[in-house]
C-alpha cells in the first residue's frame, strides 16, 4: 500500500502542475482572444481528464494493476507536458515575430 501512496502523491503533484500551466495558457490565450489556442488547450485539458479517469481507477478500484496503470497516467501527462511545451515554444516565437515587425 505504501508504494500506492507514494506513486499517488507524485502523480497529484503532476496534475495539479499541468493544471496550473493550462490554466495559464488558456487565460493568456483568452486574453489575446486566441481561438485556436483556446481550442488547442481545451483539447490538452481533455486529455488530461482522461488520465485523471485512469488515476482515480488506480486509486480507487482493488484489484486494478497498478504499474500498468501508473504507466499509463504517466505517459498520459508526458504527452500532455510536451504539448504544452511545444505550444509555449510557437508562442514564443510569435511572440518574437511580432516585435520584430
Amino acid at each position: 500500500m505504501r508504494t500506492r501512496d507514494l506513486v499517488a502523491d507524485r502523480l497529484d503533484e503532476q496534475f495539479r502542475e499541468a493544471d496550473a500551466r493550462l490554466d495559464g495558457l488558456y487565460a493568456q490565450a483568452r486574453a489575446r482572444r486566441a481561438h485556436e489556442e483556446m481550442d488547442e488547450i481545451s483539447d490538452l485539458r481533455a486529455a488530461r481528464e482522461l488520465a485523471r479517469w485512469e488515476y482515480v481507477a488506480m486509486r480507487r478500484l482493488p484489484g486494478v494493476d497498478i504499474d500498468s496503470s501508473r504507466r499509463t497516467v504517466e505517459r498520459a501527462l508526458h504527452d500532455i507536458e510536451v504539448a504544452i511545451g511545444r505550444l509555449l515554444d510557437r508562442l514564443d516565437a510569435t511572440g518574437r515575430t511580432a516585435a520584430r515587425r
